[in-house]
Formats: structure tokens, C-alpha cells, sequence
């Protein structure tokens, strides 16, 4: 379940659930991207710290839901993921698309 929280009018979303395998991060992502429908020109920091693993569809819902905020004129980023993850979204250079942060703090601090 994601929950959020508001750090300087950034909106910091997590989830408490560690998505170790791909059912159950599909279903978080789209359970995040019905989250963030309902704001989308807000200012946006998903926790990434809860995604074990990613595949290919696991990264089109994260780009659909990229797409859905820069239509709404907020922003979005990704902060606190792992190594592994973080491999596979830099050799696809997502990092284009939106900010991938080491660390929450330089998220909020990006975005304030």
C-alpha cells in the first residue's frame, strides 16, 4: 500500500510492501499511477527503496506515469533505489525522462 507524505510541498510516496517479484510490482505501479492520477501537477517523489526487481512492463507503467504528470505540469522522480535497479534504468537512460535520486533528502531538496 503506498502512503503519502508532504515534505515542503513535495509529495514523497512510498510503499511498505518490499516488491521482490514482478506480479507484485505490477500491481504496486498500478496502484501508484491511480495514486498519482488524482494530483497529477503536484510534485512528486516515489520511494524506490520498496522495488527489488523491474522488467519492461514494471517500466512502461513508470513512463506512463512520467507522461501523466508532465501532462499535468507537476513533476516526478524516482529516489532510494537500488544498485540493481538503478543499473537497469541508467542503461536505458530513463534518468532522460525524470530524476532518479540516491537519496530522498537530495530529492526534496531538488524539488524545493
Amino acid at each position: 500500500m503506498w502512503k503519502t507524505q508532504e515534505h515542503n510541498n513535495v509529495r514523497v510516496i512510498a510503499n511498505d510492501d518490499v516488491l521482490a517479484d514482478n506480479n507484485a510490482l505490477e500491481q504496486a505501479l498500478i496502484d501508484l499511477e491511480k495514486c498519482i492520477a488524482e494530483n497529477t501537477s503536484a510534485r512528486w517523489i516515489i520511494d524506490g527503496s520498496c522495488i527489488g526487481v523491474i522488467n519492461s512492463e514494471a517500466i512502461a507503467t513508470l513512463i506512463r506515469i512520467v507522461r501523466q504528470v508532465n501532462l499535468g505540469h507537476g513533476r516526478i522522480s524516482l529516489a532510494k533505489i537500488n544498485q540493481f535497479v538503478a543499473g537497469v534504468l541508467q542503461s536505458l537512460r530513463i534518468a532522460k525522462v525524470f530524476p532518479i535520486y540516491q537519496t530522498l533528502d537530495q530529492a526534496i531538496k531538488d524539488f524545493s
